[in-house]
């Protein structure tokens, strides 16, 4: 994409085909995701979006980027507990939206049919955990933690309630869940069960 189209262009472009691939992602699932058809859905040319972003793959993470990095917002209130309640109430906003919790439904979709799904969405899930153990991160070097705690870990164990609830039970993320989810990762990471020993063991 050519910088003399001044930067508001590029950021309305890429905002563009971002909301294009996950409608694509929703409506045709993973495999049908082609720069085609996110071009007609965006209404732009197909070299406008290939001279930024050459396949269906690289759309892919455009958008998968977008999720992890514009719309976890990281917290920084000092103590661990506040921040991983901020990080679960947040987990909770984002899966509350339709459009994301359907793109991501529609990749654990894919993630049971093909090697290329099942890739994307361990990729996903990997940035987006890695990015938000910051805040244990912190808590380690603070000593709210002990030290061999596995930072990727409690966050897992953080958001392990929600995706049973949106994939597994197919209930709703109720007012109380993110309070519940928090409570119960930071008793575990506490009590030292949530450390890389364990893992690694």
């Amino acid at each position: 994409m050519e910088q003399t189209l001044g930067s508001g262009r590029i950021d309305a472009v890429r905002a563009a085909v971002v909301a294009a691939t996950q409608d694509e992602l929703i409506d045709h699932g993973l495999d049908a995701l082609s720069v085609e058809g996110v071009a007609r859905r965006a209404g732009l040319p197909e070299h406008e979006i290939t001279e930024q972003w050459a396949d269906a793959d690289d759309l892919m993470e455009l958008m998968l980027e977008e999720f992890a990095e514009h719309v976890l917002v990281l917290p920084n209130s000092g103590t661990l507990e506040t921040d991983m309640r901020a990080l679960a109430a947040g987990i909770a906003a984002f899966y509350n939206e339709p459009r994301p919790r359907a793109a991501i439904s529609a990749l654990v979709h894919a993630a049971g049919r093909s090697e290329r799904g099942a890739d994307t969405l361990r990729r996903f899930f990997e940035h987006r955990t890695a990015r938000a153990a910051g805040p244990v991160r912190r808590a380690i070097a603070n000593g709210e933690l002990p030290p061999d705690t596995d930072p990727v870990e409690v966050i897992r164990a953080l958001g392990a309630p929600f995706y049973y609830r949106m994939f597994v039970t197919l209930e709703p993320l109720d007012d109380a869940l993110p309070d519940r989810a928090a409570a119960a990762a930071l008793v575990a990471a506490r009590a030292g069960v949530l450390t890389t020993s364990r893992v690694d063991g």
